[in-house]
């Protein structure tokens, strides 16, 4: 009896955990007693972008603490998002390295990470950018 309590109490606290978190998506604003999606930073290292392929290299920052993120996601999706041209993961000292020979300068890279603001550049913006220095963004 007291397991069906248990499961029944956890079946409730996960619900309500997901309906928040669906909310939050959906409206794209954090529920009542979160203050706020948190910032990054991310540092551009080496950017090369030329018609049909790029390298991007660089660290994400998380900008309240100033410590590298792992885990952040990097990736330029297909047209309608149902798959992916290409996409990296940070590591555990918050580098990456995005590399592909699929792309146009017409796509675009998001940056996302679960309690993040996301953040999504357009290639051609980044190609303009001096790869010698790093860039930041929040």
């Amino acid at each position: 009896m007291n397991y069906k309590i248990i499961i029944f109490i956890s079946i409730i606290f996960l619900t309500s955990c997901l309906s928040n978190r669906q909310n939050v998506v959906k409206s794209g604003k954090t529920p009542k007693g979160d203050s706020r999606l948190y910032n990054f930073i991310v540092e551009f290292e080496e950017v090369h972008i030329s018609d049909s392929s790029l390298l991007i290299t660089g660290t994400v920052t998380d900008t309240s603490i100033n410590h590298l993120l792992q885990g952040v996601n990097l990736y330029i999706p297909d047209e309608g998002f149902q798959t992916f041209k290409c996409g990296a993961i940070t590591d555990l000292q918050g580098f990456f390295k995005l590399q592909s020979e699929n792309i146009s300068l017409s796509d675009t890279l998001y940056i996302t990470n679960l309690g993040y603001k996301n953040l999504k550049f357009g290639l051609t913006e980044l190609k303009k950018k001096n790869s010698k220095s790093p860039v930041e963004h929040y």
